[in-house]
């Protein structure tokens, strides 16, 4: 959870985003963590106004990703 807050991303989100994706897709857990990641990276598009923000920002997000 750490990781996801540090984005922005509270449990409540999550458990929101959930709902949502359980409707729309499969039922198979990586797939919703893998939904969770592009969420984050579309959001760090959307919000951050400093390229090296964005670049050391995507940076965590895709290592994270790696242990999935």
């Amino acid at each position: 959870m750490p990781f996801f807050n540090e984005f922005g991303m509270p449990e409540k989100n999550i458990v929101n985003h959930y709902e949502v994706w359980k409707k729309e897709c499969s039922i198979s857990i990586e797939n919703y963590l893998w939904y969770l990641f592009n969420i984050l990276l579309d959001e760090n598009a959307k919000q951050t106004t400093n390229l090296i923000d964005f670049y050391k920002r995507n940076a965590k997000i895709y290592s994270q990703m790696i242990f999935i």
